[in-house]
């Protein structure tokens, strides 16, 4: 699963997303989505947690992506989002195992989601919404009241994901993705004011 969304700085990418639209329920309405949730019934439950991208981090991060995109992001992506103060990176861990990431960017009080990721042998278990789930506990954390994205408008599976998690539709831009062009359908959800629970 993957979708990427701009950051406002980054020099491979530079653009903003639209406002966000209003309403939308709380996180709690996700509970089970939560570590220690069920949405993967009695299997090993991973952990979500903060992702520094320290040189090692960033090895295992890379190894996800080369394994899942034909056109990856570089080193130097990762490198630029570990350097920059706004960044707001989880990871999805199986015990000491790297099995997912969520990257992103708080820029007042937006969060926007740049990319969303779980590695294949982990996919289809419910894990993708855990991790986003932990990303929007954290970034409300953080005193965001929103949370935009852009996702292609091909990837049916992730629309369905932010479409539980009632993200609504803002607009469309036209030719945003390349390899193949494609246009992006752009997402908001507003975010609560107090998190129900903070993300280890």
């Amino acid at each position: 699963m993957r979708r990427r969304c701009s950051l406002a700085g980054h020099p491979a990418n530079v653009t903003n997303c639209r406002r966000s639209g209003s309403g939308g329920a709380g996180l709690s309405a996700y509970a089970d989505l939560r570590p220690g949730g069920s949405a993967e019934g009695s299997a090993v439950r991973p952990q979500a947690r903060s992702l520094r991208l320290a040189p090692g981090e960033i090895r295992n991060v890379l190894a996800i992506e080369q394994r899942l995109f034909a056109h990856p992001w570089t080193l130097a992506d990762f490198e630029w989002l570990s350097q920059d103060g706004r960044s707001l990176n989880l990871g999805l861990w199986k015990g000491e195992e790297l099995v997912g990431y969520a990257v992103g960017a708080v820029d007042g009080p937006v969060f926007h989601l740049a990319s969303l990721a779980v590695d294949g042998p982990c996919q289809r278990r419910g894990w993708g919404g855990r991790l986003l789930h932990a990303s929007l506990e954290r970034a409300a954390g953080r005193g965001c009241r929103s949370c935009r994205l852009e996702v292609r408008r091909s990837n049916v599976a992730a629309q369905r994901l932010y479409a539980k998690f009632e993200f609504v539709v803002d607009g469309v831009r036209r030719r945003f993705y390349t390899k193949p062009v494609e246009d992006a359908w752009l997402l908001s959800r507003p975010l609560p004011t107090e998190p129900e629970s903070q993300t280890r």
